[in-house]
């Protein structure tokens, strides 16, 4: 086996101890004399602010979230368990999740806790350290995205790491929805338990910022795939049909796309898998078989010699109809049908979101293709997206779609493998 390690570099200004090193130096971020006392102060103020408002939180029993953002030099975990441990009380875990790798989000139960912290800040003799790792606190804002017209969203709620705070907050979020006359439906995304709002004007939308959830974002569509019918009759028509081989043991890859045709140059290679949500006359199937002849045929296809075994065992399971659909939909989908099909470790999904991936954080199709990945031990190879638009040398790409920025997935994007060739370049 070759070496794995691609590149080594030592750090230019290693401003992190060594785990272990016994070093009591300070980090070089603590503030010290006046310069922390002011920020002492001002820390102290902004926990002040967040005294409005809590008849909501204590009248219907679940914690205020608030947001707590760290300096750059303070992202260690060692730093944020002190930050997490400054605003936990009564063996109670104040972190609920996190905005991205400067922010925590964490939850006080009540004005007492608060004013806790904030003597803890004031008065500890050794309370440096953690109040120069946090740059700011302040309420919770949820993830907010609008879309131009009325449009359907979707709510993600917060989770409080408690059963009955978050049944509590789910009750205010429904009843105070209801008194602005917003149309809301429960639904599921994935592993996660959600609100639809339909028709949403911009208007309404407002009223939802105010609420204790963790997001409101469109619902997105589902991107749609390039015309492949001519493709697919050209490709098959250089080629002569593989044999399958009962006595060969060929890589079983689940195909999440729009169906598979079966016809002489799938056939036996390819089985319907359990639980697809679609009757044949609903799938159109043609970027479906172009996968398939790439998975079965890629050598013969490329001219390459990639492969150890010609072919490859499919399992397809159809998550695309020939309609439209939107990502809970689709999401639903291919989570029953990873779950459906337990033998199948390896999957195919070359579907994406319409939109881009986001600068800093996450899409929720991502989260829970990792979620998904992570709760059935499989492995997700997804397709960056189609930049089509942006082929020319020097033209500047695309971002990936959404569902490309999914942390365990293997993402795979190609370009033209001989274009330097085609240039003159090699």
């Amino acid at each position: 086996m070759g070496n794995p390690i691609i590149e080594f570099k030592q750090r230019e200004n290693d401003e992190l101890k060594t785990t272990g090193g016994r070093n009591n130096q300070k980090p070089q971020f603590v503030l010290t004399g006046k310069e922390l006392e002011q920020h002492i102060t001002f820390l102290s103020g902004r926990l002040k602010d967040l005294e409005v408002d809590w008849e909501i939180y204590e009248n219907n029993n679940f914690s205020k979230p608030i947001e707590v953002k760290i300096v750059d030099k303070a992202k260690a975990k060692s730093h944020q368990k002190r930050i997490i441990d400054l605003f936990s009380s009564d063996f109670s875990f104040s972190q609920i999740g996190m905005e991205n790798d400067n922010s925590l989000i964490l939850k006080i139960k009540n004005k007492a806790q608060l004013d806790k912290i904030d003597k803890e800040i004031r008065e500890s003799e050794n309370s440096d350290v953690v109040v120069s790792a946090i740059k700011d606190i302040g309420e919770y804002t949820p993830k907010f995205e609008s879309a131009d017209n009325n449009s359907d969203y979707k709510v993600f709620f917060l989770d409080f790491n408690d059963k009955s705070e978050n049944e509590n907050s789910k009750k205010y979020i429904e009843e105070e929805l209801a008194k602005n006359d917003i149309n809301f439906k429960n639904a599921t995304y994935g592993s996660s338990d959600i609100l639809v709002l339909n028709n949403l004007s911009l208007d309404k939308l407002t009223i939802t910022r105010k609420l204790p959830i963790k997001s409101i974002t469109p619902v997105k569509k589902v991107s749609d795939f390039f015309r492949l019918d001519d493709l697919n009759q050209n490709l098959f028509s250089k080629l002569d049909s593989l044999q399958y081989d009962d006595s060969v043991n060929y890589p079983v890859v689940g195909v999440l796309d729009n169906g598979i045709e079966i016809n002489k140059y799938t056939r036996n290679w390819v089985v319907r898998g359990v639980a697809c949500p679609y009757s044949d006359q609903q799938l159109s199937c043609e970027h479906g078989t172009f996968i398939a002849s790439v998975l079965i045929y890629g050598d013969l296809l490329n001219n390459t010699h990639d492969f150890d075994i010609q072919g490859c065992k499919i399992v397809d399971c159809p998550v695309v109809p020939n309609f439209a659909i939107n990502e809970i939909e689709l999401v639903n989908n291919i989570k029953n049908a990873v779950r459906s099909n337990p033998d199948v470790k390896v999957w195919n999904l070359s579907v994406s979101i319409v939109d881009p991936i986001e600068e800093n954080g996450f899409s929720s199709f991502a989260k829970e293709l990792d979620k998904i990945q992570e709760d059935d031990a499989v492995l997700i190879i997804k397709s960056a997206g189609n930049d089509g638009n942006n082929v020319a040398v020097d033209s500047q790409p695309e971002k990936i779609n959404q569902g490309g920025d999914s942390l365990r997935a293997l993402t795979v994007g190609a370009i033209n493998k001989d274009s330097d060739k085609e240039r003159g370049n090699c």
